[in-house]
């Protein structure tokens, strides 16, 4: 059959038709006709530069309204406006959403009660497939934890939103029970939770179990509490020499950007070296400039299917039951530094090497110009002392 080559739009590989003008893509849904015709309707207000007065929503399912949100924070990550990983975080939530609601599903059409059965089904366990090359399987739960539950709430809403302020949907309907915990039954939820910091004894019986590639990044884990996304996106090019007498990491913090900066304990600078003698060959470019890669050279941090795969807690989930240390998760070891690192009382100095970002309310912390490396150090060495004991070869 010979090609169109009048028509005006063209098939983007997310199903929809699609017309790039004045450098922007448009999407006119999937539906040749109706598309067409949305084109004719809009293309004077598009090609002026103008945002069309109204939309069609005869198209607008849930999925084709996921696309175009994913365009929307590719743009904001390119301006600067939006960090990668609150991105990639809508992922897996908008994945959930529609394996929910069905992808044929029109949001205008969920009522209040269909919310609430949403916000309900959430928190039912996410079946558990085995993971790409190295067969790591992710955890599955009884039932997710209300503040898992409540941060997937927190992004539909903002998904939804944002459909409606771009006029792609009328205003959704969430009604008074599709809403995040509230901090009331937040605290009675802590107060069931069973404690997470992560005794010095099992600690060091886990590093010990952990293979070459594994080691350091616990070791970076209690070092700084650094977590499993910022390890996983460290840069190989931004490492600093693990020759000198002192190791200083200056590592924003991805979730935030905030500004981090540790000195790194002698067992860990070891526990790098080795792993970068035999650092494995990296699967595919994209992992090129990643500093921990695991033993097949893939990210610890994957999205596949719309589903983040977490090989890390994986991993330590292994060596901990080697260890023969009954409970504790991977992110433990970042509570676990802060719980040890408040014993300083520098408050300010364990927060900036946690980066966690500054209360708009905290005027002192936004006054605060600088803290300094003496600061730091004894924060670290605190937690180091903590856990191997002050009198350990090369302490301070």
């Amino acid at each position: 059959m010979a090609k169109n080559t009048t028509f005006p739009l063209f098939k983007h590989r997310n199903g929809q038709w699609c017309k790039k003008v004045l450098g922007k893509q448009h999407y006119f849904g999937t539906d040749e006709t109706v598309a067409l015709n949305r084109w004719l309707d809009e293309k004077d207000y598009l090609l002026a530069g103008r945002v069309p007065p109204t939309k069609n929503t005869a198209v607008a399912t849930v999925v084709e309204l996921a696309n175009l949100f994913a365009d929307r924070c590719r743009r904001q990550v390119s301006a600067g406006e939006m960090v990668q990983r609150s991105a990639d975080d809508y992922t897996p939530t908008l994945t959930r959403l529609i394996a929910i609601v069905g992808r044929d599903c029109r949001p205008e059409n969920l009522t209040p009660l269909d919310f609430a059965s949403l916000k309900e089904k959430l928190a039912d366990p996410v079946p558990r497939t085995k993971g790409g090359r190295g067969g790591t399987f992710g955890l599955t739960v009884e039932r997710r934890s209300p503040t898992t539950v409540a941060g997937q709430v927190r992004r539909i809403r903002a998904f939804l939103n944002w459909c409606h302020t771009s006029e792609l949907i009328p205003a959704p309907r969430f009604g008074e029970d599709f809403a995040p915990i509230t901090d009331k039954a937040q605290k009675r939820h802590e107060s069931k939770a069973v404690r997470k910091d992560i005794p010095a004894a099992d600690l060091r019986a886990i590093i010990e179990a952990s293979s070459v590639t594994f080691k350091p990044l616990v070791l970076m884990a209690i070092n700084a509490g650094i977590g499993n996304l910022d390890l996983c996106e460290m840069e190989l090019s931004r490492m600093p020499r693990m020759d000198a007498a002192e190791v200083w990491f200056d590592l924003p913090r991805g979730k935030t950007g905030s500004p981090r900066r540790f000195v790194l304990w002698p067992e860990t600078q070891a526990a790098i070296r080795c792993y970068l003698e035999a650092r494995p060959r990296p699967a595919g470019h994209s992992n090129d400039n990643r500093l921990f890669l695991t033993k097949y050279g893939q990210a610890w941090i994957r999205i596949e299917n719309g589903e983040r795969t977490d090989a890390i807690g994986g991993a330590f989930t292994r060596f901990r039951k080697a260890a023969q240390v009954n409970r504790g998760t991977f992110y433990d070891c970042r509570r676990t530094f802060q719980t040890v690192a408040a014993e300083t009382l520098d408050f300010p100095a364990v927060s900036f090497i946690m980066g966690h970002a500054k209360k708009k309310t905290d005027m002192a912390a936004k006054y605060t110009q600088n803290i300094g490396d003496d600061r730091l150090r004894v924060v670290c060495n605190h937690v180091r002392d903590w856990l191997f004991g002050a009198d350990s070869e090369d302490a301070k």
